[in-house]
This record gives structure tokens, sequence and C-alpha cells, in this order.
């Protein structure tokens, strides 16, 4: 589960693990998952490299297990345990979309299946602005516009296990657009508890946090989108592409 923060990560994470099969963690800040990359870089040098051909063939046995121990113990929120019959198991934190030809590589031959949650740069800029008020619109525009051509990297790489959740198509049409875009593409029959989840929206942290958010850009944010609309023009592009 990745994609840009305050795009509905958290509201796919929810609705997701009400379904039997399925168990999606919390956030893992990036610094744990580069220390973690590292660790098992050099847990591959050292097991390959010895003349002992058993150490690289247990390392190779048991080092998704250590990743799954990972996304399983390190978030920092609240941890959910995997049953026995689960069929889709990760963790949720935005921008870790950075992660995706490590992850592929790692899970090889294995192809990990991936939700890519994204919302329309406007929406973006008023939520995130509303979080963090300190963050200027260049700074928040060239981090979106990476995002997305990474989001477009992936998907034209891997489009069978990439799939796309645009949070303001799913706000036009609910319930029918998680079916099409995630239910059915993921083989996913047992909603019923995840629609009742999603029929209670989105989760709204600002106001759980005690932010106010604009209703609107102002006069000189659609003056600079005016003048360097890419943001909008990468959204637009994803979107018709991949929506």
């Amino acid at each position: 589960m990745t994609g840009l923060p305050r795009s509905g990560t958290r509201f796919i994470t929810n609705v997701l693990n009400k379904v039997p099969g399925v168990t999606i963690n919390g956030e893992i800040p990036d610094s744990i998952i580069n220390s973690v990359i590292r660790v098992t870089k050099k847990c591959d040098r050292i097991y390959r490299s010895n003349h002992d051909e058993s150490w690289a063939q247990n390392w190779d046995l048991t080092k998704r297990d250590y990743m799954f121990a990972v996304w399983a113990t390190l978030n920092k929120s609240r941890i959910l345990k995997a049953d026995t019959e689960c069929v889709f198991f990760g963790y949720k934190t935005p921008f870790h979309e950075k992660y995706f030809d490590f992850y592929n590589a790692f899970f090889h031959p294995a192809q990990p299946q991936y939700i890519c949650c994204v919302r329309s740069f406007p929406e973006h800029l008023l939520s995130v602005q509303a979080r963090w008020p300190k963050r200027i619109m260049p700074y928040i525009a060239f981090r979106y516009i990476m995002s997305l051509r990474q989001l477009r990297h992936m998907k034209e790489k891997r489009p069978g296990q990439v799939l796309f959740f645009f949070l303001d198509d799913f706000k036009k049409m609910g319930n029918r657009y998680l079916s099409e875009k995630i239910f059915k593409p993921l083989g996913l029959e047992d909603i019923t508890s995840a629609l009742r989840k999603s029929d209670q929206g989105p989760v709204n942290t600002l106001e759980q946090l005690g932010c106010q958010r604009k209703n609107r850009l102002s006069q000189n944010q659609e003056l600079l989108l005016r003048i360097y609309p890419r943001p909008l023009n990468e959204f637009e592009n994803l979107r018709s592409d991949f929506g």
C-alpha cells in the first residue's frame, strides 16, 4: 500500500483489513526501512560469498519470513497479526513506492501486489498544507510529480500487480468503484464487512488532529498552477491512462 500522503492510504488499509485473508499493517518510517534494506543487502553479501553453499540456501529460505516480521513488528501503530489463511500481507506508508525495485528483486520470482493511492493535486495540496502548514506549494508540487511518475513506472513495469485507487473517483462512485478497481482484481469475494467499513468514508485525520483545511485554493495558488500546470497534467494523464 503506497502513494502520496493524504490520498486515502489509511482508508484503503482499514477497508482491506475487514476482508478475510488480508492483513495490512501501519506505517513504517523511512529510516527503519532504509536500515532494513542495508541489513538485507549485507546478509546477501555475506551468505552468498561464503564457500558453504548452505548459507545462501538457508538465507533464501528464510529471508521472506524476515521481511514479513519487519512489516509485522516495526510499524508505529497497533500490530496486526496475520492468520494461517492469510493471502495478502503487507504494510502501508506514503511515498514507499521508492522501494518498488528493491521489493521486486527481493521477492523474485514472486511478484508483490501494490495498491497506489492518488488524489488530484489541488485536493492534495490543501490537505497537506492543513496538516503541515510550513510546506510550500513548489515543494509539495515537486514531490507530487515525482511520486506520480514513479507510480507510472510501476504500472508500466508490472501492470498486473499494480492497482490504482483514485480518491476523487471513489468519492463520486462509492463502493462500486472499490469493487471494480480493488476487490475484483485482487480476487476478493467476502467483502461484506469491507463495504460496511467503506460506507463510513475516508478517515478524516485532519479533523482528529484539530487541523483546519481550506475549501479552495488561494488566488496566488491558482495563478501558480496556470503558470505551471504540470502537477495537474501529470494527474490527468495518469488518471486517463490507468483510472
